[in-house]
């Protein structure tokens, strides 16, 4: 009887302590998704730049991506010993603009194997402007999409690509300080007068279905671009 007791006791102390490991388990929270990419919000207000801005539209960015031509990747796998290739391809990728942020959207045809299937990809895309290389900065910062396959009717998990590791380098677009304009008035005493026109500070905003650039402009009577040196002439 005695020995009967305790293995009772102790075949539910074992149970107990494996119903509240799972409970635990159960109890654990989902890591939370990465933060969407939000552009600072632009300045408003008197001080804000008005007199000349920039605009890049985003049917602009949507051209330019159409006009890379067909974007797609080959990589092995190796799933139960059984080794082979996955292609993906994406099928009209675009660059969307909104207030205060950007995401990339593209369909994906993905071939592993014999098995082929579509997907849809929501990104996350950053918009900055470098003024000390008058550099607007478009750049793809994460856009994943799963590559699975099926065995035997069940589904397996491969990896989940990331399109930002195809796109490293942002698409660049020239900024609105590297023009200096001149200009030339004919004073009452028949002298001429030249004054050049540069930005002096500049902001960034996205809006909807484009990106602004809105700069301050300062007038000067002497160029503050140096003029380019002929070519094999140093300084």
């Amino acid at each position: 009887m005695k020995i009967t007791f305790r293995l009772v006791l102790f075949v539910c102390l074992v149970l107990l302590i494996s119903s509240c490991k799972h409970k635990e388990k159960g109890q654990k929270a989902a890591p939370a998704p990465p933060p969407q990419a939000q552009m600072p919000p632009p300045r408003t207000g008197p001080t804000a730049p008005n007199d000349t801005r920039v605009i890049i539209h985003e049917e602009t960015l949507n051209k330019m991506l159409k006009a890379l031509g067909q974007i797609s990747g080959t990589e092995p796998y190796d799933l139960f010993l059984i080794k082979g290739t996955y292609t993906w391809t994406l099928v009209n990728p675009q660059i969307r603009l909104h207030p205060g942020k950007a995401d990339f959207h593209t369909d994906v045809q993905v071939k592993v194997g014999k098995y082929s299937y579509n997907s849809t990809c929501v990104g996350d895309v950053s918009v900055t402007y470098d003024r000390q290389k008058n550099l607007i900065n478009v750049k793809i910062t994460r856009a994943i999409f799963e590559i699975y396959t099926y065995f035997l009717g069940k589904k397996y998990h491969i990896k989940d690509w990331d399109l930002a590791e195809d796109f490293p380098e942002p698409f660049q677009f020239e900024g609105p300080t590297a023009t200096e304009t001149s200009m030339s008035f004919t004073m009452p005493d028949s002298t001429v007068r030249v004054l050049y026109m540069h930005t002096t500070d500049c902001d960034l905003a996205v809006q909807e279905k484009q990106i602004v650039v809105p700069c301050e402009v300062e007038f000067t009577d002497k160029p503050t671009v140096k003029p380019a040196l002929p070519a094999g002439q140093k300084k």
